[in-house]
C-alpha cells in the first residue's frame, strides 16, 4: 500500500489504525497507533507501509496458538509430554495473563523463530528423559533457542544455578558445593534451604 502524504494518521494497517505522530525513534518516523486488541504500541512508519507490522503483537501470537493446536503429536488422544513443555515454554515468554510472565517475556526472555512451531523444537531437543526432566536454559539470561537449552532434573538446574554463586563468611568466599564440603552438610539440604530463604550460615546449620 502506497501513500501519496507521510501523514499515516486515520489509516489502518493490518489490525492497526494510526491515531497520531509519535516521537521519533532516531531518524526513523514513528506513529501511535491502536490494534485491534485494543493495545497501544509505536510502530516504525516504513515497517508499516511495507506490511511488516500488522498488530501490537497479537497476530504472531494467534499464529503460534493456531500451531499449537496442529502439531500431529499425541498418544491415545493425550498431548505427549514434549508438546506440554513447548507450550508453557512459549506461555511463559508470550503471554501477559500466564502467571511466570515477569520472569520470562516479561524481562526480555524470548523463543527463537525456528521453535515458534513444535516440531522443530522436538528435532532439536529430543524425547524427555523421564518425567523429572525439564526444560533448562544454560544462560538464564538467554532465548529459548538450541544451544541455550536441554533437558535437565530440578537438582541439576539447582545445582546449576548455585553452582556459580558464591557466599561469604568471616571474610571466606566459597562455593556452596565448597562449604557443603567443609561443614559436612548435605548439599541438597543446603540448596532446598537456601531456596527457602534462608541465609548461607542457616543453611550449613547441622540439625
Amino acid at each position: 500500500m502506497h501513500f501519496n502524504t507521510k501523514n499515516l494518521t486515520g489509516h489502518k494497517f493490518g489490525r492497526l489504525t494510526v491515531l497520531s505522530q509519535s516521537k521519533n525513534i532516531g531518524r526513523r518516523v514513528a506513529w501511535n497507533c491502536q490494534c485491534e486488541c485494543g493495545y497501544l504500541c509505536v510502530a516504525i512508519s516504513h515497517l508499516l507501509t511495507s506490511g511488516c507490522t500488522r498488530s501490537c503483537g497479537c497476530l504472531r501470537v494467534d499464529v503460534s496458538r493456531k500451531r499449537m493446536t496442529i502439531h500431529g503429536h499425541a498418544k491415545r488422544g493425550a498431548v505427549i509430554p514434549e508438546h506440554k513443555v513447548w507450550t508453557r515454554m512459549w506461555n511463559r515468554c508470550n503471554d501477559q495473563t500466564f502467571s511466570n510472565y515477569a520472569r520470562y517475556g516479561g524481562r526480555g526472555i524470548k523463543v527463537c523463530e525456528r521453535w515458534l512451531s513444535f516440531q522443530p523444537f522436538l528435532d532439536d531437543m529430543g524425547p524427555r528423559p523421564s518425567v523429572k526432566h525439564s526444560i533448562d536454559r544454560i544462560n538464564n539470561d538467554g532465548n529459548y533457542e538450541p544451544g541455550n537449552c536441554r533437558w535437565s532434573t530440578q537438582l541439576e538446574q539447582m545445582q546449576n544455578t548455585s553452582c556459580t554463586r558464591v557466599f561469604t563468611i568471616n571474610g571466606q568466599s566459597m562455593s556452596v558445593a565448597a562449604w557443603c564440603r567443609k561443614y559436612g552438610v548435605k548439599y541438597t539440604t543446603v540448596l532446598a534451604r537456601l531456596k527457602r530463604g534462608h541465609s548461607m550460615e542457616q543453611a550449613l546449620e547441622v540439625s
